[in-house]
């Protein structure tokens, strides 16, 4: 993985064409499309080699309803063996069809009545994961089945979780946090989360998570805005 990203660096422009952000748990590469292929659009490519979860969005509109997951439904293929540079190829080779999808996606958007709902924040925290992956997993089924954009922060003694996205899906993620088996009990078996502690909510004029799922374990690799506003709760 690494060799593929150094090669990637010497073969684009960073800070232009590519950009490159290690963070404490994974790296995150954002390709600029139309800078590396001259196409008539304003797409980015951002890339979680961790996870290989991979996002287009429109760098222009900044809209969150201008962005989607690149995953089986979309392109029919698997990312999950893929290096950055196997991912930026299927990208390249399906541009029109990406164009088209993100397309219906803003008409969409901009055709929903005005009594949509207001966009919300909420942060929780919760005591304790015994099992880190299955929470994790279940977390990243949640934010893809709402809509909604989530932030682990993750430490030894601390655990919060960021929710951004319309009230009603903001909502809905956490009920699946509470009515869902999400974690394992002392014997093993699973179980259900009861003891999530709201510490904070509000409404929001934009999304600031980038990513429908994000991990972090250093307070300074959250997003400088969240960091901001959430220091006394994080």
């Amino acid at each position: 993985m690494e060799e593929d990203i150094e090669l990637l660096q010497s073969m684009y422009v960073e800070g232009e064409e590519l950009t490159v952000e290690h963070y404490t748990n994974t790296t995150r590469l954002t390709f600029f499309l139309s800078k590396l292929f001259f196409h008539d659009h304003n797409l980015c490519l951002i890339v979680d080699v961790i996870s290989c979860h991979a996002i287009v969005n429109d760098v222009k509109l900044k809209s969150k309803t201008e962005t989607f997951s690149l995953d089986s439904e979309i392109l029919g293929i698997s990312l999950s063996d893929s290096v950055p540079s196997e991912i930026l190829a299927i990208v390249s080779e399906n541009i029109e069809d990406l164009k088209k999808r993100l397309s219906k996606n803003t008409c969409e958007s901009l055709n929903k009545s005005e009594s949509d709902e207001e966009l919300w924040r909420t942060v929780y925290k919760l005591d304790h994961m015994r099992n880190e992956s299955k929470y994790r997993k279940c977390l990243t089924k949640f934010a893809k089945q709402t809509g909604c954009y989530c932030l682990l922060y993750f430490t030894k003694h601390v655990i919060r979780i960021v929710v951004e996205g319309e009230k009603g899906a903001v909502n809905e993620f956490i009920k699946l946090n509470k009515t869902v088996s999400v974690d394992v009990d002392s014997s093993g078996r699973p179980c259900k989360e009861r003891l999530i502690e709201i510490m904070f909510e509000s409404t929001i004029d934009t999304i600031a998570l980038e990513d429908h799922f994000m991990i972090v374990s250093d307070i300074h690799d959250i997003p400088a805005i969240l960091h901001q506003q959430l220091s006394s709760v994080i």
